[in-house]
C-alpha cells in the first residue's frame, strides 16, 4: 500500500515586497550590478535579471538573440536619460513620481 504525503501550502503575501526590498538595497549599495545602460552620456547601473524580468522592451532587448544579450553595457541613443532612469527606479520601487517636469 503506498502512502500518500501530506500537501502543505505556503505563502507570505509579504515576500514580494521584501524581495523587491533587497534588490534595491543591493543597487543602492552597488552589489550585484551586470549592467550599464548609456544613454545622453550618462549611465544607470541595474541588475540585468531584473530589468528583463520587469519590462518586455528590454527583454527583446537584451535576449540571447540581441548583440546586447552579450554585453554588459548598453547604449540606447534614441531614449532619453531623465524618464529611463525614472522607469528604472520604478522597477526596483514599483513607485513613481510624475509631475510636469516629466
Amino acid at each position: 500500500m503506498s502512502e500518500k504525503c501530506a500537501t502543505l501550502r505556503l505563502k507570505d503575501d509579504r515576500f514580494s515586497s521584501q524581495l523587491l526590498q533587497g534588490l534595491r538595497r543591493q543597487r543602492e549599495n552597488g552589489i550585484g550590478l551586470d549592467l550599464a545602460i548609456n544613454v545622453e552620456g550618462k549611465t544607470i547601473l541595474a541588475h540585468r535579471n531584473v530589468v528583463m524580468a520587469s519590462s518586455s522592451y528590454f527583454e527583446a532587448l537584451l535576449g540571447p538573440n540581441m548583440k546586447e544579450g552579450q554585453q554588459s553595457s548598453i547604449e540606447l541613443g534614441l531614449l532619453h536619460y531623465q524618464p529611463l532612469c525614472q522607469l528604472i527606479d520604478f522597477i526596483y520601487s514599483s513607485e513613481v513620481i510624475i509631475d510636469h517636469s516629466n
